[in-house]
C-alpha cells in the first residue's frame, strides 16, 4: 500500500510542476464530450437478416 500511495504523491506532484498534463488531459475530456454530444446518434440497425 506505501508503494501506491509513493507513486500516487510521485504523480501528483509532477502535474503540479508541469500543470501541461492538467490542461492536456481536460482537453481529451473535452474531445470526448463534444464528440459525445455532437455526433448524432446511432440508428438501430436489424442485425438478424
Amino acid at each position: 500500500m506505501n508503494n501506491i500511495l509513493a507513486i500516487f504523491i510521485k504523480q501528483l506532484t509532477s502535474h503540479i510542476k508541469v500543470p501541461v498534463l492538467i490542461v492536456q488531459g481536460l482537453m481529451f475530456v473535452g474531445f470526448a464530450i463534444a464528440f459525445m454530444v455532437l455526433l448524432p446518434q446511432d440508428e438501430d440497425r436489424d442485425c438478424s437478416q
